[in-house]
């Protein structure tokens, strides 16, 4: 199904994307392009209907085009009703406060760079602050040298999971939502 296919397809060809653009192997429009593609997939999977109310987990990308559809993916994957996305165009400091006016019963910070750990540990910092009620997943499929202990400082900055696949991270949703009071 749809989860299948984004594990097994679709964030491997995001994680190649995102390591190419890294080193100048690819240039941002073929990067773009390659996006724009992905995302015409993801709608095709599962159209986004804007008009539904504000979902229980807010989606947070580590602003680049990549960790927002990474976002985007596993969105497709446990429907609209259950994941909103905080907009990419805005700045890091406005997504992360719209993202705690909300006040969701979970955030996932979607962050495919390899690069871009202290800012995703930062999110959580902040988050954990100013809504300690509100979960914190992690989605850091980036093949690192060290991911234990990558992931162990997510968890020391307030990550309540840190999802180093798909697969991992829609399951952490599911499992939120279903155990969430109606």
């Amino acid at each position: 199904g749809n989860v299948g296919v984004i594990e097994e397809v679709l964030m491997p060809a995001l994680l190649l994307v995102s390591q190419q653009r890294a080193q100048n192997e690819i240039t941002d429009e073929d990067a773009l392009f390659v996006l724009d593609v992905m995302n015409e997939i993801v709608q095709q999977m599962a159209p986004v209907d804007e008009s539904l109310p504000l979902a229980p987990v807010i989606g947070l990308a580590a602003r680049t085009p990549e960790d927002q559809t990474a976002l985007e993916l596993l969105r497709a994957a446990v429907g609209p009703r259950a994941m909103t996305l905080i907009p990419l165009d805005l700045s890091a400091d406005e997504a992360l406060t719209e993202a705690i006016e909300q006040r969701p019963l979970a955030v996932c910070v979607g962050a495919i760079s390899s690069t871009r750990n202290a800012e995703v540990r930062n999110y959580c910092r902040r988050l954990r602050s100013a809504t300690p009620e509100t979960k914190i997943i992690v989605l850091r499929p980036a093949a690192e040298a060290d991911v234990e202990r990558s992931s162990t400082r997510m968890h020391e900055a307030g990550a309540d999971v840190v999802a180093g696949n798909a697969r991992d991270a829609i399951e952490a949703i599911e499992r939120l939502v279903s155990e969430a009071p109606a």
